[in-house]
């Protein structure tokens, strides 16, 4: 677990809700979701091969910090099934090193028009969040070598 206790370094800061009008009978839910990396390591595209990601070769700057949003879903509707579309390239978020006003980590999700009646009572239910990346942490220690005389 990481300090934040999401279990992941790359971390769910905040989700904020608005319901947009779909006309007389329908609404909208919308989420804005913001990541945030939480580790101390860097973000690569699930895409890379971990082999050069950690060769001296690395890895290309677009593949960097590369988050695939692999599925949204909530109250039986999904991203993956297509109920609710999302405002990304390609299915990812490339972070942003600082994260100051203008330039934040954040994607927003809407349900798609004529699914949600707008009588339906107000009510509480989970947010699943499905996130794919490559993740490389270093940790740096002094060693001492010794020359071990064996007899030969």
């Amino acid at each position: 677990t990481t300090r934040n206790g999401q279990g992941s370094p790359i971390s769910v800061i905040k989700v904020e809700t608005r319901t947009l009008s779909d006309g007389a009978d329908f609404i909208r839910p919308q989420f804005t979701i913001y990541l945030s990396n939480k580790g101390d390591g860097r973000v690569f595209s699930p895409k890379e091969n971990i082999e050069t990601v950690c060769s001296p070769v690395g890895i290309d700057y677009s593949a960097a910090d590369v988050i695939a949003i692999d599925d949204v879903s909530f109250s039986g509707y999904n991203l993956k099934r297509g109920d609710i579309k999302c405002d990304l390239k390609e299915g990812t978020l490339k972070l942003r090193e600082e994260e100051t006003v203008q330039n934040v980590n954040y994607f927003r999700c809407t349900l798609n028009p004529g699914l949600l009646r707008s009588n339906t009572p107000n009510y509480e239910t989970p947010l699943y969040i499905k996130l794919k990346y490559g993740y490389t942490d270093t940790i740096t220690r002094n060693v001492k070598i010794e020359t071990v005389n064996d007899g030969y």
